[in-house]
C-alpha cells in the first residue's frame, strides 16, 4: 500500500515497526490528492473513548501517492497514525496531537527538498497564524526546536512534548 521510498523513510528514521505498520495498513484508505470532491477525507483521527478519554485507535485516509506533494501529505497523516498507535490506552491531549507529525514531515521535507517542496512547505507555515487553532500554533512554535530529538525515543519526545504542552496552556491562559 505505501510507496517504498516512504517506508524506507520511516526505517532510517527507526520509525518502522512491522507489527505497528500492519495496524496501520489494516486501518488505511486512500483517496486521490487532486480531487476536490474527495481530498478533504485526508487526515488521521483517533478513536477516542467518550467516557475514559482513551485513545483506541485511529481511521487513517491518506492520498494515492504518485508525486512529491501527495507523498508529503501521506508522510504527514502516516506520522499521526504512528503517534495514535504509540499513545493508545493513554488520555487524549489536542493541543499536543499535530507537533509529532509536523516534525517526521519536516524532516521528510529535509531529506527530499525541490522546489515545489519549498513552496508548498513555505504555504503550509503561512498559514498558521494567531487565529489557527491552538494545536497548530504549538507544533509550529516548537517543531525546529525538537527537530534535533531522537524522534525514534518515542517515551522521551513525548515527555517533552508533554512538558511543553503543559507550559503553553499555563503561558497562554
Amino acid at each position: 500500500m505505501f510507496k517504498k521510498e516512504i517506508i524506507e523513510f520511516f526505517k532510517r528514521h527507526n520509525l518502522y515497526d512491522e507489527e505497528m505498520f500492519n495496524y496501520i495498513v489494516a486501518n488505511c484508505d486512500e483517496v486521490d490528492y487532486y480531487d476536490k470532491d474527495v481530498n478533504f477525507m485526508i487526515s488521521c483521527n483517533p478513536k477516542v473513548n467518550r467516557y475514559t478519554k482513551k485513545i483506541e485507535g485511529f481511521n487513517l485516509i491518506i492520498p494515492y501517492c504518485f508525486d512529491e506533494l501527495s507523498t508529503l501529505a501521506a508522510v504527514h497523516e502516516i506520522a499521526h497514525a504512528i503517534y495514535w498507535y504509540k499513545k493508545m490506552g493513554t488520555k487524549y491531549n489536542e493541543l499536543e496531537v499535530e507537533l509529532f507529525p509536523m516534525i517526521v514531515e519536516r524532516l521528510y521535507f529535509e531529506e527530499h527538498r525541490t522546489p515545489a517542496l519549498e513552496k508548498y512547505e513555505e504555504f503550509l507555515d503561512g498559514t498558521i497564524d494567531s487565529t489557527s487553532a491552538e494545536r497548530y500554533r504549538f507544533a509550529l512554535e516548537n517543531r525546529d526546536d525538537l527537530l534535533e530529538k531522537d524522534i525514534s525515543d518515542f517515551k522521551s519526545l513525548d515527555r517533552t512534548i508533554r512538558i511543553r504542552s503543559f507550559l503553553w496552556k499555563l503561558q497562554n491562559r
